[in-house]
């Protein structure tokens, strides 16, 4: 049994950077919904894993080059944007911070996300009387918290997120 779990563990190694790239391809390519319902677990075809939610936290972070007509640089979600696309947006970053799976480096990207859409964030609070700019603040505060008290549990148990050590209690 624990064999068969440990051939697991050494594939995933294995694959791991294979997988990160299928990923960020595979999310490229899904809507805001898509997204969402994976992270729901809805998505019988794609498991939930680290690198599903490490590609679409790299996604809502990414901002691309400016030019002539993104002056600031292309972004997920644009002034001009359909309310309800940026409400599901907002709704799946909460998602995405409350996530088991997220890792610093992913909180820090929401942060980059929340920093980069500010003014999308405060027009559509102001248009449609929300506090998202303090939904998002809170998830993300919460979401840093989160990710520090699984480290600690690591550091106590010994426990690496790769595979299993042998605890230091006697």
């Amino acid at each position: 049994m624990f064999g068969k779990m440990f051939d697991k563990i050494k594939k995933s190694k294995e694959t791991t950077e294979d997988s990160q790239s299928i990923y960020k391809d595979l999310v490229a390519s899904w809507n805001i919904t898509e997204m969402r319902a994976y992270l729901q677990n809805k998505n019988a075809d794609f498991p939930m894993n680290v690198e599903g939610i490490d590609a679409i936290v790299e996604r809502f972070a990414f901002q691309e080059k400016p030019s002539d007509k993104f002056p600031k640089g292309k972004r997920l979600l644009e002034l001009n944007d359909n309310d309800v696309r940026v409400k599901k947006a907002f709704d799946v970053v909460v998602l995405l911070s409350s996530n088991l799976l997220l890792s610093l480096e992913g909180v820090e990207k929401l942060e980059k996300f929340r920093m980069l859409h500010e003014d999308v964030i405060e027009q559509f609070d102001k248009r449609n009387a929300q506090t998202y700019n303090h939904k998002l603040k809170d998830a993300i505060a919460q979401a840093i918290v989160m990710v520090e008290a699984k480290k600690g549990l690591e550091k106590r148990l010994d426990v690496s997120l790769n595979g299993a050590k042998t605890s230091t209690r006697t």
